[in-house]
């Protein structure tokens, strides 16, 4: 038996796993791009939205997808693939 007492405050949301099977990287741009995006999105809520409790582990978890967006775009251009912008 579950019991709640009102007003419940509860949030939650969910969130795509990535699976890196084999060491293969990621096999077209569009995937790449939309892993960008992703990241994009998450360092964005990271600067704005999110609760700042711990300024030392928002930079932790701000340097989690600074990293994945870099492993990204070494990849793209190490296959030659544009997305964007110069270099």
């Amino acid at each position: 038996m579950v019991q709640h007492v009102w007003p419940i405050h509860l949030g939650a949301h969910t969130s795509a796993v990535y699976v890196i099977c084999g060491g293969e990287e990621i096999s077209g741009l569009s995937d790449a791009s939309y892993m960008l995006i992703l990241i994009d999105g998450g360092l964005t809520y990271l600067d704005t939205l999110s609760a700042r409790y711990d300024e030392a582990r928002r930079r932790r978890m701000k340097a989690v997808y600074e990293k994945a967006r870099a492993r990204i775009h070494e990849q793209m251009h190490r296959h030659s693939r544009a997305h964007g912008h110069a270099h």
